[in-house]
């Protein structure tokens, strides 16, 4: 340890000698020592051995500036705030916009490309994207680049989903999407008689003559479609303009409204027009097409709401039964057999197998609500009709 006022007076030579040593090791030292050196200049070091720090003097020689510990660790560290564009604390190799620093008081940035990204603002808030650039903000998963993902441009916050479920209630624009309602009985490989032909509800074999044939495993079914493709066509009601993600798990390819889409990938739809999913040549199960642009998992809804989704297109209705109660002379009755679900548009309704009795009875008016049916007869009787079928199919 050693200190010297660096001043050397005219002396002797070996006193001469003996003075400029201890100033070079007053230098070599950094002028160390339990207390500050008695005589001082602007922007000297110290090294304070009783402190443990390493100190210099500022610049008007008036106080001394503490910039680390003696055993090379930092205590604390006093930048310029610095800005976004010019970060107190940056990374050579980055750049000097790319770094931190502070905004105002109590506040840490952190800038890239001389843009803020983030703001730590004192104990109140913490702000991606402060000044509302075009940058997104995105969190990764184990196999999900997108698990949580900010899209500025598109002002829109993406999750991939919640708890592995849906985000939300009636994402799916595909109804009878793990397509277990078959109000029509449909038996799996049957052949069509007709193009368009509906077999399991909603979905329908295009070309005439082929089928559609499936594996059920774990309540969910995988169908296999022919080369001619089955298809659903979704009510316009139903569309807003957007863009769409359609995705699906097997080997089928697809199309809307026939465009190739890839698995996973987007198209745009127009509010109020209808538009056709088709599968072709492949599997395909758990089917989904859902605004945004992100595929989601597979939204579950229950058999009944399901089914009632069906319905609003095609419905075996309930047995209609009329009552002749008199014996004697020509009766005219009426009866209402009403839907389970309001119908599309007012349905084509065919009339099913009449059960008893030797009257007949007839659709009088049909309404989307419900048939009222007519009948005549002489006998006292009971006649019923069963499978009844309303179809208001797109």
């Amino acid at each position: 340890m050693a200190q010297h006022d660096y001043v050397i007076n005219n002396q002797s030579g070996a006193a001469f000698r003996a003075d400029l040593n201890n100033a070079l090791l007053a230098i070599s030292s950094n002028n160390s020592g339990g207390s500050e050196p008695s005589t001082t200049y602007a922007y000297m070091p110290w090294a304070d051995t009783n402190s443990g720090l390493y100190k210099i003097r500022n610049a008007a020689n008036s106080a001394w500036i503490t910039l680390y510990q003696l055993d090379g660790e930092w205590t604390s560290i006093a930048l310029e705030n610095g800005t976004a564009a010019a970060p107190s604390l940056y990374f050579k190799d980055s750049g000097t916009d790319t770094g931190v620093y502070s905004p105002g008081t109590d506040q840490v940035g952190i800038a890239t490309a001389g843009v803020q990204r983030v703001n730590f603002n004192g104990t109140t808030e913490v702000v991606f994207n402060d000044t509302g650039v075009d940058v997104d903000f995105r969190i990764e998963g184990d196999t999900n680049p997108n698990l949580f993902k900010i899209d500025a441009g598109t002002d829109q916050v993406q999750v991939a989903n919640l708890n592995g479920g849906p985000l939300a209630g009636m994402r799916n624009l595909l109804i009878n999407g793990n397509p277990i309602i078959n109000q029509r009985a449909y038996v799996s490989g049957t052949a069509t008689t007709g193009a368009n032909e509906y077999t399991l509800d909603r979905w329908r074999v295009v070309t005439s003559g082929q089928s559609i044939s499936w594996t059920d495993s774990n309540n969910v079914r995988t169908v296999t479609a022919p080369s001619g493709g089955v298809e659903q066509v979704i009510e316009g009601l139903n569309i807003l303009s957007g863009t769409y993600t359609l995705s699906w798990t097997g080997t089928a390819t697809a199309t809307v409204n026939g465009s190739s889409v890839t698995n996973g990938g987007q198209v745009t739809l127009t509010g109020g027009t209808n538009a056709t999913v088709r599968f072709s040549s492949g599997t395909f199960s758990l089917p989904q097409l859902e605004v945004g642009t992100v595929a989601t998992p597979f939204e579950r809804r229950s058999f009944g709401q399901e089914l009632a989704l069906c319905q609003r297109y095609y419905e075996i209705m309930a047995p209609v039964t009329a009552m002749f109660p008199w014996g004697s002379a020509t009766q005219i009755i009426r009866t209402y057999s009403g839907f389970s679900v309001h119908k599309r548009a007012v349905p084509t309704v065919t009339m099913g197998s009449k059960i008893g009795g030797v009257g007949t009875l007839a659709t009088n008016v049909i309404r989307v609500d419900g048939v009222i049916f007519s009948g005549t007869g002489n006998t006292q009787d009971v006649v019923q009709y069963t499978g009844n079928i309303a179809s208001s199919e797109l």
